[in-house]
């Protein structure tokens, strides 16, 4: 897989990160102009936090981790429609890697899957108790 440049936002603008942002800018004159596409990557973090989900679920329900997993994006919107021969629409569970959804798009479909798991998957658990249980599971400290 290709290494993604990174770049930090500074008072002076945006500053490279790693070796291959090093180089890139390296190369780029002073004063030319580059087309640049803005994209928060997600944190590990918030990676464990979904998995801690899934594993919650999946043991507090007949569903398996995969099912859950896949339940979880075709309810919340991580889902691509496949047409069939026959003409049918069939909506299949897409990816939710870190290259294909940034920071702003996976707070959007956090927000689904815990509202989703809240009244389908765990009706009558609240999201602050999916919360606690999650932070219990993945052992995150909860925020100051």
């Amino acid at each position: 897989m290709k290494q993604a440049m990174l770049f930090r936002r500074t008072l002076r603008g945006f500053e490279p990160v790693n070796d291959i942002a090093r180089d890139a800018m390296g190369k780029v004159k002073i004063g030319a102009d580059v087309r640049l596409e803005i994209k928060r990557p997600r944190s590990i973090a918030w990676h464990r936090r979904y998995f801690a989900l899934v594993n919650l679920v999946a043991d507090n329900s007949s569903y398996t981790t995969e099912q859950v997993h896949y339940l979880m994006k075709l309810r919340c919107g991580c889902s691509i429609p496949v047409k069939e021969r026959n003409g049918t629409i069939t909506w299949m569970p897409d990816s939710i890697s870190f290259d294909r959804m940034d920071r702003d798009e996976w707070q959007v479909y956090w927000s689904r899957v815990v509202d989703y798991v809240s009244t389908e998957l765990l009706p009558g658990v609240t999201a602050e108790e999916l919360e606690r249980e999650i932070r219990d599971i993945a052992g995150i400290a909860p925020a100051a």
